[in-house]
């Protein structure tokens, strides 16, 4: 793995220009890639351990308002949607077929595409899933987007992980895991409140400088807004393997509308 100051003696740019981060998008910078979470929420409440910029407490998903933590060992998790029409089947008009990416037990990806069967689960073929990043449609019906609310949630016991929100076609939840052999740089972050309603917003993750922390979310940044934007917010933090990132709201009275999102760097360190 090439140093920052290999790096930037290399491109002649610092890790925040605009020409680096261009140049990682584009594949140019070898072990690194460019990463970001982003997520969504509506109507927010007042609880006094703050919630999740997810859509988990929409009406009929069943989320909790901070996304449940996996046991390091890893669960068996399934697909289904709370709509017969997000289905494979000739009459489905929604959502037909979801790639899922997890991280394992043993801190390795693992992405994988799911037909869906409308209300009834279909199971991942892994049974060690101890994160679920991000999953999205691939193929669509006629409405374009999911009718129903898509979940991935744990087969034995119902709870529920990450999903897609009826009327969309990607997961809007901005927590990542690091993978095994990576460190995650985390450059930057912002948030937003379309509400009159001021929030207290945390970009979080589980390690202390970096050192690992399971089921720890330290505090990492701070920002209070209301009915405004932060516009793009600095980091500079260094998260390792298994370690997770998110950002997380606290509201000052019940009704909040946000979004939030940070970007960064995922570095190859073997």
């Amino acid at each position: 793995m090439a140093s920052y100051r290999i790096l930037k003696k290399k491109h002649n740019m610092g890790l925040r220009s605009e020409d680096f981060r261009a140049r990682v998008i584009a594949g140019d910078v070898p072990g690194w890639k460019f990463v970001r979470g982003f997520g969504e929420r509506e109507d927010m409440g007042v609880p006094v351990n703050g919630e999740d910029i997810w859509r988990g407490n929409d009406t009929g998903v069943g989320g909790a308002n901070l996304i449940p933590l996996i046991d390091s060992a890893g669960i068996q998790l399934a697909v289904k949607s709370s709509s017969t029409d997000d289905t494979d089947e000739w009459y489905g008009t929604g959502a037909k077929t979801i790639n899922i990416t997890v991280i394992r037990a043993d801190g390795s990806v693992h992405k994988e595409s799911k037909t869906m069967d409308g209300t009834t689960g279909v199971n991942l073929s892994i049974s060690d899933a101890i994160h679920v990043q991000e999953l999205h449609t691939t193929t669509v019906g006629t409405n374009g987007v999911a009718v129903g609310n898509i979940t991935v949630y744990a087969t034995s016991g119902g709870t529920v992980y990450n999903l897609i929100a009826k009327g969309g076609n990607q997961s809007m939840t901005n927590a990542r895991m690091c993978p095994v052999g990576h460190k995650l740089i985390v450059m930057g972050w912002d948030v937003e409140v379309s509400s009159n309603d001021r929030i207290a917003f945390r970009l979080r993750s589980t390690d202390e400088n970096g050192v690992l922390l399971r089921g720890v979310f330290l505090f990492k940044d701070a920002a209070y807004i209301a009915k405004s934007n932060t516009g793009q917010l600095v980091a500079g933090i260094e998260v390792p393997p298994f370690s997770i990132v998110k950002i997380s709201g606290w509201g000052d009275q019940a009704g909040g509308e946000s979004s939030a999102s940070w970007w960064g760097y995922l570095v190859t360190t073997t």
